[in-house]
């Protein structure tokens, strides 16, 4: 495994006017999350399937790499070893509108964290698929984000209705993603109606049953929706 040097880091401080930088599936881990604070021109990063959460040595001086990103509006985290840790060090990113999380471990210590994502209150598209969130969906602050058009939460482990998960209140959805997980209720139950502007809607992989026609009040039945 390759290791950027100190000095080839620091060379970020160059690269004022920078706007998008990717960085996704190669060999980084949480010595670059510091020196992203140069970088104050970004609006998209992406540092996926890298390995930024294995390891981290310091939770705070990490992080605090992305406290000056403020012109930030895509960001990708996916498959990083990322934990719940994370979480409030992204509350200032309050540009952001499209956030991808998904293939970390967001489930670890999110029962004690308490703000979660409630201050991106302009995010439009979230991914948090594979986190092993279960039933601690509460915790991430979901039912503050009303702008939230697309939201996947598959293959968390999560049961319940839209109610009990904390989504009821996201009205402006289009896409949600709830397949691969153990939503086992009946559909009449589920809370979709409340989802009056959702076009695509998958839930397979639940062991899910009932009528088809509890759904036909979402969207004017303008929707698809897979089982």
């Amino acid at each position: 495994m390759y290791d950027i040097t100190f000095t080839a880091y620091d060379g970020f401080r160059c690269l004022k006017q920078l706007k998008i930088l990717d960085l996704s599936y190669n060999y980084f881990n949480d010595t670059l999350l510091p020196y992203l604070n140069n970088l104050t021109s970004l609006t998209t990063l992406n540092l996926g399937g890298n390995n930024m959460g294995e390891g981290l040595k310091s939770v705070k001086q990490a992080y605090d790499g992305f406290k000056c990103l403020k012109q930030l509006k895509i960001l990708d985290l996916s498959y990083n070893y990322f934990n719940a840790t994370l979480l409030p060090h992204l509350n200032n990113l309050t540009s952001l509108t499209t956030l991808n999380l998904g293939g970390n471990n967001m489930g670890e210590g999110l029962k004690s964290v308490k703000q979660g994502l409630a201050n991106l209150t302009n995010l439009k598209v979230l991914n948090l698929h594979r986190n092993q969130i279960n039933n601690s969906l509460s915790n991430l602050g979901l039912k503050m984000l009303r702008n939230l058009e697309e939201l996947d939460l598959s293959d968390n482990g999560m049961s319940g209705s839209l109610t009990l998960l904390g989504l009821a209140n996201l009205t402006n959805l289009k896409s949600l993603d709830l397949s691969d997980n153990q939503i086992n209720t009946s559909l009449a139950s589920l809370g979709l109606q409340n989802l009056k502007n959702l076009e695509e809607l998958n839930m397979a992989y639940n062991g899910m049953s009932g009528s088809l026609t509890s759904l036909g009040n979402i969207n004017g039945n303008r929707y698809l929706s897979k089982f």
